[in-house]
């Protein structure tokens, strides 16, 4: 599994400055997109006046982005209370892995030119290699509890699903208490009233039992955490429910929590989405070898079969709808008053199942090389999968199962896991006690380096 290592760092450097991604390296066609991608992954955001200020719209591309990337480094220094001289400095002091490597070599050619001197025993160069490694690590590397406890996430491996199956057999919430007590993670759990089986996705149902076993692990965090250390990080997108039975209906355990949160008057600023944007999604991806077609692909197929006993009344509807959601080019997400008007223009809506019907065409090229079913187009014009059909493009994304889209799916969960976990992180130096409800399978597999925060 890849996980995230710290670039390399001379320790007089300070360990709080970001690494802030040049706008040029990631620039595709569109300004826009790459300054918002930059925001987004540094977690800084500007406003229109700054950019007319600072950066403005003359010359050419590459001039705006040069701008950009100057300017938006010192907006972000000077956010985080950083001297243009202290970042100076740090600048100058950071060591490159070329130096690094350079070091080692040298290191390495004058132990060369001592062998003689040692004799015959084998064992000195290793002993002397694994000795230069920790003299290197401790002089160039920042080493801290929260980055060698992130060493021991090790994904959906084995192991992992042994704890994940345990977890389903208990039937209930799973409580982690990490860093002295100091975090507090539920996994959620989705039980089938009638067999009593843990199956995937969130439970819907108000009257469900995990939600009122979070109410009182929530309870239990509210007596014993003072107002100013409460911080709550919750499941994708934001919800405003006004009722309980309402937030569990629409968002499942994150909606509950973030009325909890409410309810409490936890301030907003401290009650955020652990998730990552889909920009930022994307850009891991592809920085992991995952070419922008493929994860559309991916992300379309999890759309359209994430629950295989759906039954869609048009599934060229659904297609579009979908490839809409992730932003396939040439469709459009459509308001509900959109979709209204659309029934009285005579011939709108076989256009879009058309659109969605060369769309599935085109798809189907890719899925025939990647072994996987392809959409059934019917001489009519209607675009079907069986269930057979459905349940495997289900499985082709399974973490457990092998192929493309299954790598990408492990690639998304640990990408996500990571920014939950760096979340979690900026609680903690902030002060506070996080609270966490997600979905069971990212609380087991961030076990083991939650585990190790002390």
């Amino acid at each position: 599994m890849v996980t995230h290592e710290a670039a390399p760092t001379n320790q007089s450097t300070e360990a709080s400055l970001p690494v802030i991604p040049k706008s040029e390296k990631l620039f595709e066609g569109d300004i826009n997109d790459v300054v918002i991608t930059v925001q987004q992954i540094t977690g800084f955001e500007i406003t229109p006046e700054w950019w007319e200020n600072e950066v403005g719209n003359g010359g050419p591309t590459e001039d705006i982005l040069k701008r950009f990337d100057t300017a938006f480094e010192k907006f972000v220094y000077s956010q985080m209370g950083i001297e243009d001289d202290e970042a100076a400095d740090a600048a100058v002091e950071q060591v490159t892995p070329g130096e690094i490597i350079a070091e080692a070599e040298t290191e390495l050619a004058e132990f060369d030119a001592r062998i003689d001197e040692i004799g015959d025993d084998t064992q000195a160069k290793p002993d002397f290699i694994d000795d230069l490694a920790v003299h290197l690590k401790e002089k160039y590397f920042v080493v801290d509890s929260d980055l060698q406890a992130w060493h021991q996430y090790t994904g959906y491996d084995e192991q992992y699903r042994i704890r994940n199956e345990e977890r389903a057999r208990t039937g209930k919430i799973q409580v982690v208490k990490a860093a002295g007590g100091d975090i507090t993670a539920i996994a959620s759990i989705n039980v089938d009233p009638a067999t009593g089986e843990a199956i995937n996705g969130h439970d819907m149902r108000p009257e469900a039992q995990s939600h009122k076993d979070t109410e009182a692990v929530w309870r239990d965090y509210i007596a014993k955490t003072n107002p100013e250390e409460r911080f709550v990080i919750y499941e994708g997108e934001k919800d405003q429910s006004e009722t309980r039975d309402q937030a569990i209906t629409e968002r499942s355990d994150s909606g509950l929590l973030q009325l909890l949160a409410r309810e409490s008057r936890v301030p907003s600023e401290f009650v955020v989405s652990g998730d990552p944007s889909v920009e930022m999604t994307r850009v891991e991806l592809e920085q992991r070898g995952f070419s922008p077609e493929d994860v559309r692909l991916y992300e379309l197929i999890r759309h359209v079969s994430h629950d295989p006993t759906h039954e869609s009344p048009d599934l060229n509807l659904e297609l579009y709808g979908d490839a809409a959601l992730v932003g396939i080019d040439g469709f459009t997400v459509l308001t509900g008053e959109q979709k209204q008007g659309l029934i009285t223009q005579e011939g709108a809506v076989e256009q879009l199942r058309s659109e969605a019907v060369t769309l599935a065409k085109a798809l189907n090229e890719r899925l025939e090389q990647l072994g996987l079913p392809k959409f059934n187009i019917s001489e009519a014009g209607d675009i079907v999968l069986g269930d057979d059909e459905l349940e495997a493009l289900n499985s082709a994304w399974d973490p457990r199962s092998e192929g493309l889209l299954a790598d990408i799916q492990r690639a998304y969960l640990e990408i996500r896991d990571k920014h939950l976990f760096d979340q979690v992180m900026l609680a903690r130096v902030e002060g506070k006690k996080p609270f966490i409800v997600y979905g069971g399978s990212h609380i087991t597999a961030l076990e083991p380096a939650l585990e190790k925060l002390v």
